[in-house]
């Protein structure tokens, strides 16, 4: 039924309260003077029932006027906002009714799950409103800006401000969803102030975020698994915690100064407002003697205290501390480190005198004879390191970039900063605003360490993966220090204020931790110590340390090849060791000690090889060739998601590249004279057991008895393909008995069809045809347990080789009397293949319980050499 137009009776017409109230009620003086002089230019618009859909400031301009009757559109249509809307398009909208819209909007298209319109296309909701409402908001908008109409307050004022265009919706949403409940219930007073106009939606957010971080995030525990831990405590009381006794390796703090500081901790007797200067020094050297059972035979401890002055007299305070010290607790004065600050701040004091430009760090140590100490010498290399902002040699996707070695943001200061050091007794380091805190809080500490001063006392006195503790740790400057600098870090601090800033740089400190920008630093000098290693009686070496490490120390070209198995970066059982894969440092140094022509060999998986491998190419080498080791006992990990579906493949094959140090001589043949490398040992490594397999008629599977061995065969040239029992039974079962055969190397002679022509031509000889199953390649199953020794060690590590593939490994590509090197020595499968082989090897471990399980699996075998000659079939 088409609209049609009458004059209607006002008297007849009915309100709808819904429509009439939609928008804002505006004055009708203006338009009541208009309908006056010229009569009623517009018509009402209602329903064939009499209700008023639109028009209500009309009908009640006319009434004014004292007329009975209007001019209306009467429509078939039930009232509905929407007609309402559709009415008044350039209609003058107050805030107030651009949200009404809105809110309408969101009610037209409701929330429907697995609908269809009516010409059978998916019910897409999202996409109805953004239509509806111009394209104002996409996307996520569309679903923040209905929580933000769900949660507003009565007069829409939130909304209100959106559709004015001054708050942005993301933080409007972030402040209605996340912050609002929390200021209104802790009495912040921030939604007030919003209210008001006296804040920003912006600054809001910050606002309560920042205030309800001080009071609730941390609990009086801090910890991050493996890498820091922060306790809200009196540090006193920290040599009362079980847990950590005998495990600190490294004190380094800086404790309250003398008459210089209030500390906001909410002690009424703060440390450095005592009497005396005598009763400060008493009750510094009572905190530290409270550390004691904390600490190793090993460690040590370093103070960092600066002087105070009286009316322009120094009191002393380092020299009496020291004596205080070492009277009271027992430990061992070594050393008095200075620290010299290039812009000096002078103390608060109206006396003519020179600025003091000096602090000190008073070192002691547990046990002289035992406590730790790393001699920091420069490298003299020639590479200059390039400072530049994040660029890294290896991006998050494992692509390699020819560029000069860089830095990430936070070890760019580090880098400076040992650049400016001579390493003698004094330290170069700048005080000032220290931004890693003020990101945190504009209103931190009031002495905030130099960001960098614990550098070089924590590299001279720990190794990676060392307890360095700060009992007086304010913001933790020293924990992020040892957190970037790969060692552990426990803190202990009164505040509450100053221990939540403290956490927050230790989460901030792990999320920057960047290993390659790590290596680099690494690079510059050289810590000078004994290493951790076992060392046998035919001059192989095992080393418990960190492979860079132990690498940095071995001659150039020294190593005659390199078999390794590297972590794949997959997380396997959730061991730390196998987060990533090699960087491009590792196999930099790889490249320096093999000798030219040497080889590598290096394990992968299917996921990360081709990182791994670019990582290596990166560093020089030559991609020679993949070799592939397919096995059929690989244990699925996938995940059982429902309908049949999961997430991954059963694993059944693991890579390996083989990769050739470039040649220093001209030839290969050269090469060999000069190094003994360039070359594959082909002859050594021919597959020489020549088999015909044949079913078993019962079960149409492949056993031991079908095996006829041809004692007489030459080998069959080396693939690039093994296999183990479980896949080459299966490849045999499906091909059954193909002709097969081998190419011995002999003399031919003639125009045979690989003479090439000429006589006595030497090559690769006639082709033995016989009959024989498909798995023409090496034959090596997976470790067993008697594989892994565990009859001589409880063998735990997860990812054991089996020792007849290392074996085959190591002599296809070490030359005879040659030194095979393994930088992830594991539990040692390596050293016991090289053994079997007659080799010297050289392996790295940094995981102490696989180092120790390695050597003891490496003594045994080597104590007890027997022949282990590899078994190949067919």
């Amino acid at each position: 039924m088409k609209q049609s137009f009458k004059t209607v009776s006002i008297d007849t017409l009915k309100e709808n309260v819904e429509l009439k109230e939609f928008y804002q009620q505006q004055s009708i003086d203006e338009l009541t003077a208009s309908i006056k002089a010229h009569g009623q230019k517009s018509p009402i618009h209602i329903t064939e029932s009499g209700v008023i859909l639109d028009g209500y400031r009309r009908v009640a301009a006319i009434q004014n006027l004292g007329s009975t009757e209007a001019y209306a559109v009467v429509h078939p249509d039930e009232p509905s906002v929407y007609l309402r809307m559709l009415f008044n398009q350039y209609r003058k909208k107050t805030p107030g009714d651009e949200v009404s819209e809105v809110k309408a909007y969101y009610k037209l298209y409701p929330k429907k799950q697995g609908c269809k319109t009516k010409n059978g296309e998916p019910y897409n909701r999202e996409k109805n409103i953004e239509v509806a409402v111009g394209y104002r908001w996409k996307g996520d908008l569309i679903k923040m800006v209905e929580t933000i109409i769900e949660k507003d307050f009565e007069d829409n004022f939130l909304m209100k401000q959106i559709v004015q265009n001054k708050f942005n919706v993301e933080p409007t949403f972030e402040y209605i969803s996340k912050w609002k409940d929390i200021d209104i219930t802790n009495n912040y007073g921030y939604t007030d102030k919003l209210l008001k106009g006296e804040i920003s939606i912006t600054d809001i957010n910050k606002f309560i975020k920042d205030r309800h971080f001080f009071e609730n995030k941390y609990q009086d525990t801090f910890v991050i698994p493996e890498k820091a831990k922060s306790y809200h405590i009196d540090c006193i009381e920290l040599g009362n915690i079980d847990s950590l006794i005998k495990t600190v390796d490294t004190i380094f703090t800086s404790i309250p100064y003398y008459l210089l500081r209030n500390y906001e901790n909410g002690d009424l007797n703060q440390i450095g407002h005592e009497e005396s200067k005598y009763e400060f020094c008493e009750r510094i050297a009572n905190y530290f003697l409270s550390l004691i059972p904390l600490l190793k035979d090993s460690s040590n401890v370093m103070i960092n205290v600066g002087e105070t002055y009286d009316d322009g007299i120094g009191l002393g305070i380092p020299e009496l501390l020291k004596e205080t010290i070492e009277r009271i607790t027992g430990l061992i004065y070594k050393d008095k480190i200075v620290w010299s600050k290039a812009n000096p701040k002078p103390q608060n004091e109206n006396v003519k005198r020179p600025i003091n430009n000096v602090e000190y760090i008073l070192w002691f140590v547990v046990n002289p004879k035992k406590a730790k100490y790393n001699l920091l010498t420069y490298s003299d290399g020639t590479e200059k390191v390039e400072i530049s902002n994040g660029a890294k040699d290896v991006d998050k996707d494992g692509k390699v970039w020819d560029n000069n070695k860089s830095l990430s943001k936070p070890y760019k200061k580090i880098y400076t900063h040992l650049q400016e050091q001579q390493i003698r007794e004094i330290i170069f380091a700048k005080t000032g605003k220290n931004h890693d805190v003020y990101k945190i809080c504009q209103e931190a500490h009031p002495a905030i360490m130099s960001p960098v001063l614990p550098v070089v006392p924590i590299l001279m006195t720990t190794d990676e993966g060392d307890v360095v503790l700060d009992p007086f740790s304010g913001t933790n400057v020293v924990g992020r220090m040892t957190c970037l600098l790969n060692r552990k870090a426990l803190s202990g601090e009164l505040s509450k204020k100053y221990f939540n800033i403290g956490c927050e740089m230790l989460e901030q400190s792990v999320a920057d931790f960047d290993n390659v920008s790590f290596s680099k630093i690494k690079e510059i000098f050289q810590p000078t110590r004994v290493f951790e290693k076992h060392e046998f009686n035919d001059g192989s070496i095992i080393f418990n340390e960190d492979n860079i490490d132990v690498l940095k120390t071995l001659p150039d070209n020294s190593i005659d090849s390199i078999v390794t198995d590297p972590p794949y970066g997959l997380s396997m059982l959730n061991k730390e060791w196998d987060v990533t894969i090699p960087q491009k440092n590792v196999w930099d140094e790889c490249m320096r000690v093999l000798k030219p022509g040497g080889h590598l060999l290096s394990f992968g998986s299917p996921r990360t090889y081709h990182k791994m491998t670019s990582n290596i190419e990166a560093s020089g080498f030559e991609i020679r060739d993949q070799l592939m080791w397919v096995f059929g006992q690989g244990f699925p990990k996938s995940h059982d998601i429902g309908n049949g579906q999961g997430t991954s493949l059963k694993p059944a094959h693991e890579p390996i590249v083989l990769a050739r140090k470039p040649l220093s001589e001209g030839t290969v043949s050269a090469n060999v004279l000069k190094w003994g490398t360039g070359a594959i040992n082909i002859e050594d490594c021919r597959i020489d057991d020549h088999a015909i397999i044949s079913k078993n008629e019962d079960n149409n599977l492949i056993n031991a008895d079908s095996i006829i061995v041809n004692e007489t065969s030459h080998g069959r040239f080396p693939a690039n393909l093994f296999l183990d029992e479980y896949a080459a039974n299966l490849l045999d079962n499906q091909s059954g008995l193909v002709n097969t055969g081998h190419w011995p190397i002999t003399k031919t002679s003639g125009y045979g069809s690989y003479g090439g022509g000429k006589n006595n031509y030497i090559s690769a000889g006639t082709k033995d045809n016989i009959k024989s199953g498909a798995s023409k390649f090496f034959y090596c199953p997976k470790a067993s347990k008697k594989d892994k020794d565990l009859d001589i060690v409880n063998n735990t590590h997860p990812t054991v080789k089996p020792t007849l593939l290392m074996q085959y490994l190591i002599r296809l590509i070490t030359p005879k009397n040659g030194v095979c090197l393994d930088i992830y020595f594991g539990s040692g499968t390596t050293g016991k293949a090289s053994i079997m082989e007659g080799f010297k090897f050289i392996g790295i471990e940094k995981e102490k319980e696989y180092y120790d399980i390695s050597v003891q699996r490496c003594e045994h075998h080597l104590s007890s050499k027997q022949d282990s000659s590899i078994k190949i079939a067919a």
